[in-house]
């Protein structure tokens, strides 16, 4: 089983951990095998840990479970479990799938590295569901290399690798695997093309791997055109990129371009975010058509696997969807150093501050909610939040989610949000210039995809 250098220099340079997504069928364990003896031969620098992702949907998943941990217990390979839960609604691959990459975003730490064991058999079914799915042609690209995912980057180094490349890998070593009985159920519409389509093909047209990927290259370097103008497109509309993973642009910018042009982008928004799995086209142009044509007071949204794109007066934002938010208020103090109710974190700094900031007195009687309606704040008169929500051009899908900070049932103050430009708003009773605390918050950033 033969791996490029040009694949190899990621595993080597990586600065992180290397985590495997170990299923414990055939494929992922060659992987996770090959890892390991590249670690017996002293090649990796970087420690390597298998992610196993419990399903939950089959009988044998706890099974499954068990099996991973005494593989890697075998290999000295450290393995985590991450039980997930998927939804019953729509697609239940589609479900699978976002469930397993958000519990890989979970998991996952800046500089680390995901290693998938996809191999050229599964970029050729990729293909041929794009084709049948009637895809533009940034969605023919088939499935990439190399990404970002969240603050981690993915990357399937057995991508130009055969089937039976890999099963002979697994012979010579005498590996042992789970078989996931799903995997014969052609209701699904990639089993289906794996058991059904893809034999009848190569039986008629020997050479069809070579000459799809052959085409798979001809199309990529047509998309990279097209990515490159929707990159400029993406440059000239821009208005803000947060480090949450949000992006903003201008509604007016976004007008001046073709439909095609405009699609492209909000694909390549979607990309830069994360994601691999493209939107459809008619929701693209169904959504884009909303988002453009409402009139500024209106909030219509576009949303896609854990992704929404938002309007606000003459701004688009592309950002993740909320967590519920609960009306239980809990202590500041506590949720400085982790995950708010609605996903974000905060980031909070003590300092001479101006404007001001709030007051350090108190900070240990005050606490963290959200709207429920009615509440005000006392300036020089006492304000309804939905006008200090107005006057400082809070964007109205925000305002729900926006951390508010109270001293018993005072409302005292609104969080910031510095990628965004929205200030941390204080009542004058609680201001300070001196030692003071300044409050922003800011989206996790944990994309699924």
């Amino acid at each position: 089983m033969e791996i490029s250098e040009a694949e190899l220099q990621p595993i080597l340079q990586c600065k992180g951990r290397l985590v495997v997504g170990y299923s414990g069928g055939r494929d992922s364990h060659v992987l996770l095998h090959w890892l390991h003896q590249l670690k017996l031969e002293q090649c990796l620098v970087a420690d390597i840990y298998a992610l196993h992702i419990n399903h939950g949907i089959s009988s044998q998943a706890d099974l499954w479970e068990t099996h991973c941990r005494n593989i890697c217990q075998g290999l000295g390979i450290p393995i985590a479990v991450q039980k997930v839960n998927v939804s019953p609604k729509g697609s239940l691959e589609a479900a699978a799938r976002s469930a397993r990459y958000q519990g890989f975003n979970d998991f996952l730490r800046s500089d680390d590295l995901l290693l998938l064991a996809h191999h050229e058999q599964d970029q050729l079914e990729t293909i041929m569901l794009h084709l049948l799915r009637g895809d533009s042609p940034m969605g023919l690209k088939g499935m990439t290399r190399q990404r970002r995912l969240a603050t981690a980057q993915l990357l399937r180094p057995l991508l130009s690798v055969t089937a039976k490349d890999v099963q002979l890998y697994a012979e010579k070593y005498a590996l042992l695997w789970v078989e996931d009985q799903s995997n014969q159920d052609v209701a699904m519409d990639r089993n289906y093309i794996r058991n059904n389509v893809m034999p009848i093909l190569h039986q008629r047209w020997p050479q069809l791997s070579t000459t799809w990927l052959s085409a798979l290259k001809r199309t990529n370097e047509g998309v990279a055109e097209l990515e490159a103008i929707a990159e400029q497109d993406l440059q000239a509309a821009r208005e803000n990129t947060g480090a949450d993973g949000s992006i903003k642009v201008s509604v007016i910018r976004l007008r001046n371009l073709s439909q095609r042009r405009q699609i492209n982008l909000f694909r390549l928004m979607f990309r830069l975010s994360g994601m691999s799995n493209f939107a459809p086209e008619k929701l693209l142009v169904a959504g884009i058509h909303d988002l453009l044509q409402a009139d500024s007071d209106k909030m219509p949204m576009l949303q896609w696997q854990g992704m929404q794109v938002r309007r606000f007066r003459q701004s688009i934002y592309l950002l993740p969807c909320f967590a519920a938010v609960s009306s239980r208020r809990r202590l500041l103090a506590d949720l400085l150093s982790g995950p708010l109710a609605n996903g974000g974190l905060f980031s909070s700094s003590a300092r001479q501050s101006d404007p001001p900031g709030l007051k350090l007195e108190n900070r240990h009687q005050l606490t963290v909610g959200y709207r429920q309606g009615g509440e005000t704040m006392q300036f020089a008169r006492r304000r309804s939040l939905k006008n200090v929500f107005q006057e400082n051009q809070i964007p109205g899908f925000l305002r729900d989610y926006i951390p508010l900070i109270f001293h018993g049932d005072e409302l005292v103050a609104i969080c910031g949000m510095i990628e965004w430009g929205l200030p941390f708003i204080v009542i004058p009773a609680y201001q300070s210039k001196l030692r003071s605390q300044v409050l922003n918050w800011q989206l996790s950033g944990r994309l699924a995809s």
